[in-house]
């Protein structure tokens, strides 16, 4: 059988079973029982189920997996495959693959990180490790979560104690009450705000601010949740009328500028649903407001609603306070969306959190994401991914934050020699957060979103785009800007001609669309990427109609990118020189070479690069060789 998919399983073992027969249109139902002992690492115990990675082969499968655990489950995670969690108690919880991602090409891998076994810091984190030889060193993702004694906002501990008793939080709900929001929006924020109200504990203090013009406020500081204060936030809800301009600029000023009396947390829920039209109305200066006002680090998570909002404002005024950004249609559901928001932000969290190297070994590490690390909250997971450079010697850092109030470190060791091919999602991981983090800055350094000029011709943006395209092309990472890169005929093998269409696609959307449905398919696509947990191999994307688009013509396997020319899947690391390149070596399907070839693939995990339909162009070792499935 002449068959090159059949070697992305070469070095697996192989079942056979016969089902025979099968009536013509029938189907047979085959039942495996499979012992296997899961990897274990530390905390970590990982769990593999193959699939191959082909693009062309998708049918549907769904995965559930029931995780029992003695000392208990503190999370489940998967880079590869969207999952729902359900915690049935603290040692057991289980894992179902969404419906989304039935037809996710590739294997569906698990990690499973076990709860302390004695009373410690309330956090467990784990360290997975990918090596890149093309660049040096490799990457390193750490992957934390809250002890499940965390699980919930009253959540006892193993000895029966409530943990969570202490926590004291403030939260401000800032409303949009301009006229634009007049109708069923300004009905839902209503009801979003008495909700928030009715969920409040009485260790929490609260305040409500309302702008249009102006601003209003039912109390001059957070205040604390009794049944009067719960009284006046009715009467003061039950008096909000849209009508006016939009203040942002003052309402943000106002919701930081309070005093703040004691508090763990302090959140900001700011609603709205236009541009600034009163007061100051520049982005520029309502950005440096929030980032220089905030003196009491309040996390400000930004709704807009519609398309009339200024996109890159409120990510810039999230980023910056460690808090989110959320994006509705005009139509959505601003109560559900608040009330999920209030549920989430009510749950016990690592706050203040910071990844700090350890002094000898910090300048081996580099290019950490998220760089400004937001709070850590039970049944979440913190995933960080960075860069390690090339030593030989374990690397020691510290995660560190406050739960409770209480200073937490938890070490981390990344172990070069630990690195595994096997671990490829967290370079593709770390390649689309780093691509995000390089296109805000192309979009947040024009806050008026007017230049003048070719982008790649300004020294502020030259090195920012290269450094897109070359880790686009080398990972197969694409996005809104660089999906030219996939089309036919597009000549990647002149740099000069891609800086510059990748330049005016940046100037054209990221830098020139702040608002419109552009710019809110640009700040969901931001957000997704800034924090990307799962692979996403098809790099699907909102569009600018705001619907999901897919890029074809691109793959992503082992630790390649290959981009598909002809009947050629060419290496992004060769991909520049495509056009002159002649192979130093070109290997037959199924000759001793090939035969060499796959051996040596199967030992680094990278067999599926053998496996791609038509010819493939690789490099190894520095050289290119092409290798012939048509001869």
């Amino acid at each position: 059988v002449r068959d090159p998919a059949l070697l992305e399983y070469a070095g697996w073992n192989l079942l056979r079973s016969s089902v025979f027969p099968v009536e013509p249109h029938g189907s047979q139902h085959i039942h495996i029982a499979l012992d296997h002992l899961l990897e274990v690492d530390g905390e970590r115990l990982d769990l593999m189920l193959p699939r191959s990675e082909s693009q062309g082969r998708r049918a549907p499968w769904s995965v559930q997996v029931d995780v029992s655990q003695t000392d208990g489950v503190a999370d489940a995670w998967s880079p590869t495959h969207p999952i729902a969690v359900q915690r049935l108690s603290r040692e057991r919880v289980v894992v179902s693959m969404q419906e989304k991602a039935e037809t996710i090409p590739g294997p569906f891998r698990l990690s499973i990180l076990r709860a302390e076994r004695e009373p410690g810091p309330g956090v467990v984190a784990t360290v997975l490790a990918s090596p890149d030889p093309a660049v040096g060193g490799g990457q390193f993702l750490v992957l934390a979560s809250l002890d499940p004694a965390w699980a919930g906002s009253g959540g006892p501990e193993r000895d029966g104690s409530d943990r969570n008793g202490a926590e004291r939080r403030e939260v401000t709900l800032v409303v949009d009450c301009s006229g634009s929001m007049a109708g069923a929006k300004f009905d839902q924020a209503r009801d979003a705000a008495r909700r928030i109200v009715a969920s409040l504990d009485a260790n929490d203090r609260f305040n409500l601010l309302a702008y249009a013009n102006g601003v209003q406020k039912l109390f001059e500081m957070p205040a604390a949740t009794t049944p009067e204060h719960r009284e006046a936030a009715r009467r003061f809800i039950e008096g909000l009328r849209p009508v006016g301009g939009t203040n942002l600029h003052d309402a943000v000023v106002e919701a930081l500028r309070q005093p703040g009396p004691d508090a763990d947390r302090r959140d900001v829920l700011l609603l709205t649903d236009g541009l600034p039209t009163v007061g100051r109305t520049s982005e520029r200066t309502i950005r440096a407001a929030a980032e220089h006002g905030n003196a009491f680090g309040r996390r400000i998570h930004s709704i807009g609603v519609g398309s009339d909002v200024n996109v890159p404002l409120l990510d810039r005024v999230a980023d910056g306070s460690r808090g989110s950004a959320t994006y509705l249609p005009a139509t959505g559901a601003i109560a559900d969306t608040l009330d999920r928001l209030a549920d989430r932000l009510a749950r016990p969290a690592l706050a203040e959190v910071v990844f700090e190297p350890a002094g000898a070994d910090a300048s081996a590490f580099a290019e950490w994401l998220p760089a400004l690390i937001p709070d850590l909250r039970a049944g979440e997971e913190l995933v960080l991914v960075g860069r390690y450079l090339d030593v030989k010697h374990p690397l020691k850092a510290t995660l560190k934050g406050t739960l409770q109030g209480r200073p937490v470190s938890i070490p981390v060791v990344v172990d070069p020699a630990a690195a595994s091919v096997q671990h490829a999602f967290v370079t593709r991981l770390w390649a689309s957060r780093r691509v995000a983090e390089l296109i805000d800055q192309i979009r947040q350094a024009v806050p008026d979103g007017r230049i003048e000029g070719a982008l790649h011709d300004d020294p502020r943006f030259t090195g920012l785009i290269d450094q897109i395209v070359g880790i686009s092309t080398q990972y197969g990472i694409l996005t809104e800007y660089t999906a030219f890169l996939a089309t036919e005929g597009t000549r990647l093998d002149r740099p000069r001609d891609i800086a510059a269409q990748c330049g005016e696609q940046l100037k054209g959307l990221a830098v020139e669309q702040r608002w419109g449905n552009a710019a809110v398919a640009q700040g969901i696509n931001y957000n997704d990427r800034k924090v990307q947990q799962t692979l996403n191999l098809d790099n699907r994307f909102v569009d600018q109609d705001l619907n999901e688009a897919a890029i074809a013509g691109v793959c992503q396997v082992a630790d390649r990118g290959l981009f598909k020319r002809g009947d050629t899947w060419i290496d992004g690391r060769l991909v520049s020189d495509y056009g002159t390149l002649v192979p130093a070596r070109t290997i037959d399907f199924g000759s001793d070479a090939h035969r060499a070839l796959l051996e040596r693939l199967c030992r680094e995990n990278r067999q599926v690069l053998l496996s791609l339909e038509g010819n493939v162009l690789l490099e190894i070792d520095g050289e290119a060789v092409l290798v012939r499935n048509d001869c």
